[in-house]
């Protein structure tokens, strides 16, 4: 996936006719499935024109830094989809509209299993 400016959130937009500009955040998403099952889910963003980022891309990237570590330094074995979602990190409620579908996912040939939804979206009956 290929995205520009404000299409890059949320994801799995349809195409306009937007032209990208200077300054302008380019989005780029893929997975790969290599030799021997070796998964890859990539993610990276970059400003057109090699311009620095704004302070409004600049404050956005760092809430998903957050979210990324945090959860990443979290995550344990064995714990169970409320756990996680206990401890995970808490996006703030301004930004519930654009979330991903899930907070955190298993690779395989597309987001997969385990899937665990992000904590305004969990049923507090589910389980693992």
């Amino acid at each position: 996936m290929l995205a520009i400016g404000e299409r890059t959130n949320p994801w799995f937009q349809e195409c306009s006719d937007h032209v990208g500009k200077q300054g302008d955040l380019l989005s780029f998403d893929t997975d790969l499935i290599g030799p021997y099952g070796y998964c890859a889910d990539l993610s990276r963003s970059w400003t057109i024109g090699l311009t620095p980022p704004s302070d409004e891309q600049k404050r956005l990237y760092e809430h998903a830094l957050k979210q990324v570590m945090h959860n990443t330094e979290i995550i344990q074995p064995g714990m169970s989809y409320h756990e996680f979602n206990d401890k995970s990190w808490r996006m703030p409620e301004k930004y519930w509209a654009n979330r991903y579908g899930v907070a955190v996912h298993g690779v395989g040939l597309c987001d997969e299993y385990p899937a665990v939804p992000i904590h305004v979206d969990m049923d507090q009956g589910e389980g693992i």
